[in-house]
């Protein structure tokens, strides 16, 4: 149980930290919610070599994964994930 939280906490202490995150490497359905928009024209497709903001949500489907770049941070998501960006340093 222990060995999850910390995980967590790391996970979300690295996303606070990096200032340009964009995807290296997309499998399956990973899709972006944008918090600035609403309706159907808010969620779009992740696409390689774009930018995730604090203003994105990324959600990867079932048996789906993306990989996340900034600088020398990796941050890989598996299948079922939702997580977002807190803020920019």
């Amino acid at each position: 149980m222990y060995a999850g939280c910390t995980f967590i906490l790391l996970f979300l202490c690295a996303l606070e930290t990096a200032i340009a995150v964009t995807p290296s490497f997309i499998n399956g359905k990973v899709e972006v919610i944008d918090t600035n928009l609403t309706g159907p024209e808010s969620i779009f497709d992740l696409e390689l070599n774009s930018t995730v903001t604090s203003d994105h949500v990324v959600c990867t489907g079932v048996g789906s994964r993306t990989e996340l770049h900034d600088r020398g941070l990796i941050i890989r998501l598996g299948a079922n994930t939702v997580v977002q960006k807190k803020s920019d340093i």
